[in-house]
């Protein structure tokens, strides 16, 4: 049973505390929502403002079979990436893997969880694992990050890791490993927590290794960034400039939207949701101050950050994909696109054209009437409801038409029998499901992997809350490739050129984030 503690701490700069904490692991997840709005379901079904998952004591990988039979009573965080379709479906496909490979079902049970609740800060932790003075260590080495000085709370959170936490508990990613000497531990201390530091003339071997050797290895000097393995999250963190371009011309997009109209003049589907991939090689990215900037520049309800191993991904999603809360689950999927204008009148008369538009709210009913027949296959009967239909949402820089649909399931429906009816979600496919998946395999030019799958949380009652991972960046530090992929949906009445335009639309924030350092 998880033991909780609780921090009187200020929760300002919580966000970027967390990220901080989870570069310093292996496998952390962060989730948080950057909106908070009290606008209708956003604010009616968010739990917490933040949940954050540091190293973990036990992993889930593997077929969806069997999910609920490995999950006991406690946390799990974790994702679906988009190819779980092919154990659902049987959808098999001969696509490139994804640059930035995730495995396809992944939750954890974290040996330490984080939760922002209103103006509450609270740690769990293991007792079977770590003792209540080890997560108060490591909570402090949290939430006081920035209260007391940065250099005091470097030389903290090192010592979390050398001596007041079990050495297996605070385990820091490369380059510092945990079976370096005592020697080498004291002079990590002195370069994170003195003003030098490590970056390299790294050779590839360098960079490929999981760990940089203190001595004997490549020269050190002071730098700007990168290779280091705990580093603080701030406003003036330096970002590499990087142009993120798109993988493929305009002219050959527009050319395959003809191509998927065919097959819907054809009555092959209705709708079909096709992505763009955005990618950039070469570069340094610094993943935990980049995330802290996309969250205080989108403000969206279902930002995710992932350290895996070597991996992130950085998400700045509006959507979410379902949630569970007691015996309902609520879909809330999204369809419909318009800018905000640069003044409030035009904000508006985009907001009613956006309302008003016949091709819009037919992409959203559409989806919407997949998601109730998705419900439905779990639902008790009568019980799937449409609770919103086609409603406008205003975020920093976009439009969004929303509906919220909701259903009633019995006691013993399962985790696994709700993904299986409704994932992947149609807001990512098109409709129907099945074809529209098969055309996405002929047209795509490389697999989803974790884009178009989901991020969230699994509650030790059960409930659980899942994204739709869009607007997010993938990052392989190895390969130093960069992954941002945009979609729309194409229907009969779609033009390709606009579509092409609100893929452009969709990738502009984490394009200029990543460029205006440049």
């Amino acid at each position: 049973m998880r033991k909780w503690i609780e921090s009187k701490s200020c929760k300002s700069d919580l966000i970027a505390r967390m990220t901080r904490a989870a570069m310093a692991f292996e496998n952390a997840v962060l989730l948080c929502d950057g909106l908070r709005s009290s606008e209708s379901y956003y604010g009616k079904l968010s739990r917490y403002e933040a949940i954050a998952a540091f190293d973990n004591l036990e992993a889930i990988q593997g077929p969806l079979s069997g999910l609920d039979r490995d999950l006991t009573d406690d946390w799990y965080l974790g994702w679906l990436c988009y190819e779980l379709k092919d154990e659902i479906f049987g959808i098999g496909e001969k696509l490139p893997d994804s640059l930035v490979g995730f495995p396809t079902l992944h939750f954890f049970r974290p040996r330490w969880i984080l939760i922002l609740d209103g103006e509450r800060i609270r740690l769990g932790y293991d007792p079977r694992y770590n003792s209540e003075d080890e997560a108060r260590s490591f909570l402090t080495s949290v939430t006081e990050w920035q209260q007391r000085g940065t250099e005091a709370h470097k030389t903290e959170a090192l010592q979390a890791t050398s001596g007041n936490i079990r050495e297996d508990s605070f385990r820091p990613s490369h380059p510092y490993s945990a079976e370096q000497s005592d020697v080498n531990r004291e002079q990590i201390k002195t370069d994170i927590s003195g003003r030098q530091t490590i970056c390299g003339d790294y050779s590839e071997a360098d960079k490929a290794s999981e760990v940089v050797r203190l001595k004997g290895g490549p020269k050190y000097k002071e730098c700007e960034s990168s290779y280091i393995g705990y580093q603080e999250v701030s406003q003036d963190a330096p970002l590499k400039g990087i142009a993120l371009e798109p993988a493929i011309s305009r002219e050959d997009y527009i050319e395959d939207v003809k191509g998927l109209q065919e097959h819907i003049h054809r009555g092959d589907i209705y709708e079909v949701n096709y992505c763009m991939e955005f990618n950039a090689r070469g570069h340094i990215a610094d993943p935990a101050a980049l995330f802290v900037r996309l969250v205080e520049r989108s403000h969206m309800p279902f930002a995710a950050f992932i350290k895996f191993g070597r991996k992130y991904a950085l998400s700045a999603s509006p959507e979410r994909f379902i949630t569970k809360r007691g015996n309902k689950l609520y879909s809330m999927p999204m369809k419909g696109t318009a800018p905000k204008g640069s003044t409030p009148a035009e904000t508006e008369a985009n907001r009613r054209q956006l309302q008003e538009s016949e091709k819009e709210r037919a992409e959203n009913i559409m989806i919407t009437d997949l998601v109730r027949n998705d419900l439905s296959v779990v639902a008790t009967k009568g019980s799937v409801m449409v609770e919103e239909l086609c409603g406008i949402y205003s975020f920093p820089s976009i439009l969004q038409s929303v509906s919220t649909i909701s259903a009633e399931i019995s006691g013993n429906t399962t985790l696994e029998a709700i993904l299986r009816a409704t994932f992947p979600m149609g807001s990512m496919t098109g409709a129907p499901k099945i074809s529209a998946m098969q055309l996405i395999s002929e047209f795509e030019k490389r697999k989803r992997g974790l884009f178009s799958g989901s991020i969230g949380y699994i509650s030790p009652d059960g409930d659980f809350d899942l994204n739709v991972v869009i607007r997010t960046l993938l990052y392989d530090e190895d390969s130093a490739f960069l992954s941002y992929t945009a979609g729309s949906a194409i229907t009969a009445l779609s033009d390709a050129e606009q579509e092409y335009e609100e893929c452009l639309l969709k990738a502009k924030l984490m394009r200029s984030l990543l460029a205006e350092t440049r």
